[in-house]
């Protein structure tokens, strides 16, 4: 039988995003991945042969197994996608609510507040450690990130938001902001970014 191992590692990508709901996974990823594990190999016997289907369904089964870092017990810190449903005791919201808690009815009953919808820093962390895992490196940075946000007040996120557009603050201004991120909110990745920022708009001529 002749396998076209192309149309097999795209198989196994709309395989894993049907299974995980996670918006996909691409075709080079998927590669990557089976570079590091063992790869089936289409074996004939007298009998019968495994389809290209059939192996595509084994290296799927592989290739979650490797995203979930083989096991779905986060006692030693490893977390599995998606969290909502392999570590739903594990979420809360910011102001501390449970995830089992937010529910319609609850919300109905006035039992669940605007406050209670955003997400704490421990569950981003989480996230990023899945991504990471799975070799998204630059999102599980995005995710860090964000864990360091969700202590800096709404108000404040969109005052440097607006900041960091360019032609829109001084150079001292943004070091100004990445000190205050840094020692006010411990917000260190964040303040690295406004740094750099600083340093690109000064050479572009877009600051002040």
């Amino acid at each position: 039988m002749d396998v076209n191992i192309s149309e097999i590692v795209k198989a196994v990508a709309e395989k894993i995003q049907a299974e995980t709901g996670n918006g996909g996974i691409s075709s080079s990823e998927v590669n990557e991945i089976l570079k590091k594990i063992e790869t089936p190999q289409p074996k004939k016997t007298e009998k019968t042969e495994k389809t290209a289907d059939e192996i595509a369904d084994e290296l799927t089964k592989k290739v979650l197994r490797d995203l979930k870092g083989g096991s779905s017990s986060s006692t030693n810190g490893g977390y599995t996608y998606p969290l909502a449903k392999n570590h739903p005791d594990l979420l809360k919201s910011k102001t501390g609510k449970p995830f089992s808690e937010i529910t319609f009815d609850n919300v109905i009953q006035g039992k669940v507040i605007h406050e209670d919808f955003k997400t704490n820093a421990d569950t981003l962390l989480m996230q990023a450690e899945i991504a990471e895992k799975a070799g998204k490196k630059q999102f599980a940075g995005n995710m860090r990130r964000a864990a360091e946000l969700t202590r800096v007040p709404d108000e404040e996120v969109l005052r440097i938001y607006d900041k960091l557009r360019p032609n829109r603050a001084t150079k001292q201004e943004l070091l100004d902001i990445a000190n205050e991120l840094r020692t006010k909110y411990q917000a260190n990745i964040t303040a690295d970014l406004v740094e750099e920022t600083a340093k690109v708009y000064e050479k572009r001529n877009i600051l002040l």
